[in-house]
């Protein structure tokens, strides 16, 4: 991983400029995407989406490539939830998720958190390798995802730390 840096960004931290920075972790087929990516990421960093959050980012060169949101979700009964996972398709299968899923951990083992879950759709065979990797564990099939709505192609997985 040469030359990247993992860190966390808090909610309040995140002005305009970095939320710019994010999406362009994303690939769109249409503007209205990337306008409605901005407004969720927008609402997600200052604090309209409700719940106590951070966000790992990893970054080349002070350009965002990856992105792992982790949140105590008041729909789900407040268990922590990695909500989202996102690395930019050309720095994919070189550790950037892995780094920055651990340091999102790391920062839960500090705050005494006891387990972590991750909601994942049973197609998506890469996040479900990279999980079990990790030692997270299946436990429902189907699942509540993070706003409490039941999702019958996630499955939801844990790891105990």
């Amino acid at each position: 991983m040469k030359n990247h840096k993992i860190e966390i960004i808090y909610t309040g931290d995140a002005g305009p400029a970095i939320i710019d920075n994010i999406l362009n972790v994303f690939e769109y087929e249409y503007d209205e995407e990337k306008q409605s990516n901005a407004k969720w990421f927008s609402d997600w960093f200052n604090g309209i989406v409700k719940g106590e959050k951070f966000t790992v980012i990893a970054l080349q060169d002070e350009k965002i490539i990856g992105i792992c949101r982790f949140w105590s979700s008041p729909f789900c009964d407040n268990e922590w939830l990695i909500e989202g996972l996102e690395t930019k398709k050309c720095y994919r299968n070189i550790g950037l998720a892995i780094s920055m899923i651990n340091y999102g951990i790391n920062e839960l083992k500090n705050r005494e958190v006891s387990k972590i879950q991750s909601n994942i759709d049973y197609r998506n065979l890469p996040s479900i390798r990279l999980h079990e990797k990790l030692g997270f564990q299946l436990i429902s099939n189907g699942s509540n995802n993070s706003f409490g709505d039941f999702r019958e192609n996630s499955n939801r997985y844990q790891l105990m730390i």
